[in-house]
């Protein structure tokens, strides 16, 4: 008997009449909740869930057909609305992880470059505090990569006091430059 007054109900719908969906709904829409519940766990989640379907059905009145077992109809479409969900969501939360994965790596890469900048410039201001003949030296060998024995030939000095020179300067920058390569090799590392 209900099941027919159920299938009347959803023929007046067919047609547009708001009555009788809303007593359609009135008549339904607890066992569809209670079976969203259960798959959800989530009261609001369910809720919409059922919400949606109501919708989905609406919109849908005149397209559908259902010659005898409609409550068989609305669970297969809670199911696929559960999983159209779940899937939405596992796509969201996928979609998240990624941005969260780059934001953190701009991050730390911006820190990486920030570092670095900064102890580049810490070691520019010391050697440039250096004596005129270790900078030169210096830069001769370190950014222009020349050997100490090309070194002494172009300043005609001996290949010693350009070695020497080499020691005290290192010396003078030895943490700088020690800060510098672990800075460049950390954002080496993690790029």
């Amino acid at each position: 008997m209900r099941d027919q007054y159920i299938l009347e109900l959803f023929e007046a719908i067919r047609y547009g009449d708001r009555d009788a969906f809303e007593k359609f709904y009135n008549e339904t829409w607890f066992p569809l909740f209670q079976t969203a519940l259960s798959k959800t766990r989530d009261e609001a989640e369910a809720q919409d869930i059922v919400q949606d379907l109501y919708i989905r059905l609406w919109e849908r009145r005149e397209a559908i057909v259902i010659a005898s077992n409609l409550s068989a109809y609305l669970r297969v479409m809670l199911r696929n609305e559960v999983v159209r969900r779940l899937r939405n969501a596992l796509e969201l939360q996928q979609k998240k992880e990624r941005y969260a994965f780059s934001i953190q790596d701009l991050a730390e890469n911006m820190e990486d470059i920030v570092l670095t900048k900064e102890l580049e410039g810490q070691l520019d201001r010391e050697i440039n505090k250096l004596s005129p003949k270790q900078k030169e030296i210096f830069l001769m060998y370190y950014v222009e990569g020349q050997s100490s024995a090309e070194i002494a030939s172009q300043l005609a000095i001996a290949e010693q006091t350009v070695k020497n020179q080499l020691v005290l300067s290192k010396r003078r920058l030895k943490v700088l430059i020690e800060g510098l390569a672990y800075a460049q090799i950390i954002a080496y590392l993690f790029r």
